[in-house]
């Protein structure tokens, strides 16, 4: 792995900053942890972004037939999250960022990666809290850390950790900051006004962010960060 991050990684993460960077840290600490040769499976890769994290490693794609991403590089394999064409116990660990919220069954997804895994196989995933609906119409869950505990202990998984991602002042600047997009704009005389809105959002969400050090208790993260192994 290596520390100096591609452009495009930089420019994935530069889209929604105070969300993707802790993502993104998550997901370089799990790369640390696999050893050289093991298979990692991306579920829901979309575009792949973190697939330079992971060149020390058999690094395996897997997204459906209905992904709204459109990869330079096809997925290694097409298919639902619960339905993987691979063999029991075939993997060494799975990754999935910001995929659980679209399925909508996600107890029988939880279910495949326990399938998928190998004794002690490790499982990375990162799960919303709170967004703005995304992916339409495939967009069905939110998740509290108590939710995401019942689904994994359902699916049979131990050594459960789940870590909220930001503060609640984080969390409400980046959602304030894409206010602007949020809105969207209509031939009706007025975008000009939405834009001045825009960028005075952007200003409101600054000044929210300035206060991030005085959450005590980070109950209101953008997402969590969930790690959990296979027996």
């Amino acid at each position: 792995m290596t520390d100096v991050l591609s452009d495009t990684l930089q420019r994935f993460v530069a889209e929604a900053p105070i969300a993707r960077t802790p993502i993104l840290d998550f997901v370089r600490g799990a790369a640390t942890e696999l050893s050289p040769g093991a298979t990692l499976l991306d579920v829901g890769a979309g575009d792949a972004p973190y697939r330079e994290l992971f060149s020390r490693v058999n690094y395996v794609t897997c997204d459906w037939e209905r992904s709204n991403y459109t990869p330079d590089r096809t997925p290694d394999i097409v298919a639902p999250a619960d339905k993987i064409p691979l063999e029991d116990e075939s993997v060494d660990a799975i990754l999935t960022t910001q995929v659980i919220e679209h399925v909508p069954e996600p107890w029988t997804v939880l279910a495949e990666f326990h399938r998928l895994l190998k004794p002690r196989g490790r499982l990375w995933m990162t799960a919303p809290l709170v967004w703005y609906l995304h992916e339409q119409p495939y967009d069905y869950y939110r998740y509290t850390s108590h939710g995401l505990r019942y689904l994994l202990d359902r699916a049979r998984f131990v050594d459960i950790q789940i870590l909220p991602l930001n503060d609640a002042f984080s969390s409400l600047s980046q959602l304030v900051s894409h206010l602007g997009w949020m809105m969207g704009r209509q031939p009706d005389g007025f975008n000009d006004q939405r834009d001045v809105v825009a960028q005075t959002m952007k200003q409101v969400a600054s000044l929210i962010g300035s206060f991030s050090n005085f959450d005590t208790q980070w109950i209101f993260p953008t997402d969590y960060a969930v790690t959990a192994t296979a027996p």
